[in-house]
């Protein structure tokens, strides 16, 4: 499934479209280490405020998803 969902960002990519901050919950969190598919957790001096994930994550997602940086190994 995850994928499939790389497949899809790399089209949304492709095309123009912006990439939702929930793009990267298919990486573990540098952050808070949270698993694939768990959303992100308050950290000291990491807090969340209104996000799901934290903005690094999402950041790493979006690097992913244009080849800057090699998806994790289930993902390869």
């Amino acid at each position: 499934m995850y994928h499939s969902i790389v497949k899809i960002g790399r089209a949304a990519l492709a095309q123009g479209v912006e990439l939702v901050p929930s793009s990267g919950q298919f990486l573990e969190c540098p952050v808070c280490e949270v698993l694939p598919g768990q959303r992100c957790v308050n950290v000291p001096k990491h807090p969340l405020e209104d996000n799901v994930l934290h903005v690094e994550r999402t950041e790493l997602a979006e690097k992913a998803l244009r080849g800057e940086i090699p998806f994790p190994i289930p993902l390869r």
